[in-house]
């Protein structure tokens, strides 16, 4: 996972972590762990996608090992 387009995605969106993390179910805290494992479940990153309008998400969550 590319944890720095996601922040850009989130900046672009003009919302905070704080309300990403609120529209998917988790605490902020929670969400800044997973931000630094950069490891979200599928139906977290799907939640993001929507809530963010995320165009090309497979260039954030789609990332070869």
């Amino acid at each position: 996972m590319r944890v720095d387009l996601l922040r850009g995605e989130i900046a672009r969106s003009g919302k905070t972590q704080k309300e990403v993390a609120n529209f998917i179910g988790m605490s902020e805290g929670t969400f800044i762990r997973h931000m630094k494992k950069g490891a979200f479940g599928t139906d977290d990153s799907e939640k993001m996608i929507e809530f963010l309008k995320i165009k090309n998400p497979e260039r954030i969550f789609l990332t070869s090992l």
